[in-house]
């Protein structure tokens, strides 16, 4: 009698075991797909952002390269000037060289813009990676536990029927 109750009460354990298991396993795939989905989103904010940022590369290599081209036709339209054989063609490459100079500072203010743009996204990039990798790794390790869970309860299942 007294070893028909221990083996009620020892039942009884392993009953309200495998419950908490089997809560927990039932859990488990909604955090996982929910994990999951997280992942997936901030995997399309990391492609938004690399996309923003080669927009931004792109940018500022073109405002490079105008710059370049504006210092080019600023030396030329010192030339003019230099040329120049009378007051109305000196004024007219002066009105052309500070248009010219307007022209690059703006574009090179433009580009400072680019790039503190840049080191912006770059740092934000850099911190939804470390986000991205935290966040696989736990779905991956919640997927680990939920089958040793499901191998543990099954094991149990199978050694007291």
């Amino acid at each position: 009698m007294r070893e028909q109750l221990e083996a009620l009460a020892k039942l009884s354990e392993i009953d309200n075991s495998a419950r908490e298991v089997e809560t927990e396993l039932r859990a488990l795939p909604a955090r996982i797909e929910e994990m999951v989905g997280n992942v997936e989103r901030l995997e399309r904010l990391l492609s938004v952002e690399r996309d923003k940022l080669a927009e931004a590369t792109r940018l500022r290599e073109q405002h490079a390269q105008e710059v370049s081209q504006g210092n080019e036709q600023l030396a030329k339209a010192k030339s003019k000037m230099a040329r120049a054989q009378n007051a109305r063609e000196a004024e007219a490459a002066e009105r052309e060289m500070e248009s010219l100079r307007r022209n690059i500072r703006d574009r090179e203010q433009e580009r400072e813009k680019l790039n503190t743009a840049i080191d912006q996204v770059n740092s934000s990039l850099a911190s939804h990676e470390g986000e991205l990798e935290e966040l696989k790794n736990s779905v991956t390790m919640k997927e680990k536990r939920l089958k040793l869970a499901s191998r543990n309860l099954k094991e149990n299942v199978l050694r007291y029927c």
